[in-house]
């Protein structure tokens, strides 16, 4: 909803990280280059996992909060927005 406190939030911590990830759209995938879906397609890519760690649980078997589990999650986020050469493959601590 539209409040004071929204509006603190994007103000005081949101805009920032914002303009970190506005500033990385030229690397990202052209169907990414757009600031604004940029930040929201790296949040829904990053944050789901972790939104809806029960769920992840039961269908993996795995915990999404174990360090080569956030890792393997950062690494598939990287993969899809910027095309890196890891490809999300879990890294060696999974």
């Amino acid at each position: 909803s539209e409040t004071d406190r929204l509006s603190w939030l994007v103000d005081t911590y949101s805009s920032r990280v914002f303009q970190a990830v506005a500033a990385m759209a030229p690397a990202a995938n052209p169907l990414l280059s757009d600031p604004v879906r940029l930040y929201y397609a790296i949040i829904g890519l990053s944050a789901s996992v972790f939104t809806l760690a029960p769920e992840y649980r039961r269908l993996s078997g795995k915990d999404p909060f174990a360090p080569g589990e956030i890792a393997a999650t950062a690494d598939i986020v990287e993969a899809i927005v910027f095309g890196s050469a890891n490809g999300g493959a879990p890294s060696n601590d999974a």
